[in-house]
């Protein structure tokens, strides 16, 4: 909000912030800076929405990818089949779409990027969302 008014003296308005926000990163929901943005009229840009691959089905597999983080992936597995065959990774970046987010995921090839568009072609509802937010939670207390 500081930001804003700073530009706005200037005759200058925020457009974007650019910050860290995935599942496994919500410090903008919890210390208000994505309900500002909104309240503001700003876009919330999130990068690494996939946390460099540990919100991929590749990541199931992973030895370097925690169980709690596995337990999360087999719930966005099955929201994202429920809700018409989407993947883990459509439905972590739809996730941030729902909350009011636009996602900047790295793409190095072009099945990425197909994978990547995927995610705009449905919406989490809000019960889904809900759930995951559920889950996501409950997660971070027991840490």
């Amino acid at each position: 909000e500081q930001a804003q008014e700073i530009l706005e003296k200037h005759g200058l308005s925020l457009a974007c912030n650019q910050v860290k926000y995935s599942l496994l990163d919500r410090k903008v929901e919890k210390n208000g800076l994505l309900e500002a943005s909104k309240k503001l009229g700003i876009h919330l840009v999130a990068h690494s929405p996939l946390e460099q691959g540990k919100l991929t089905t590749g990541a199931l597999g992973r030895t370097d990818v925690s169980d709690d983080t596995k337990t999360l992936l087999k719930l966005l597995q099955l929201i994202g089949s429920l809700t018409g065959g989407y993947s883990i990774e459509q439905v972590a970046l739809n996730y941030l779409l729902a909350k009011g987010a636009v996602a900047i995921p790295g793409c190095r090839t072009e099945t990425h990027v197909q994978q990547v568009a995927g995610a705009l072609d449905f919406e989490l509802d809000e019960n889904e969302v809900a759930m995951i937010d559920e889950k996501v939670d409950y997660q971070e207390k027991i840490k």
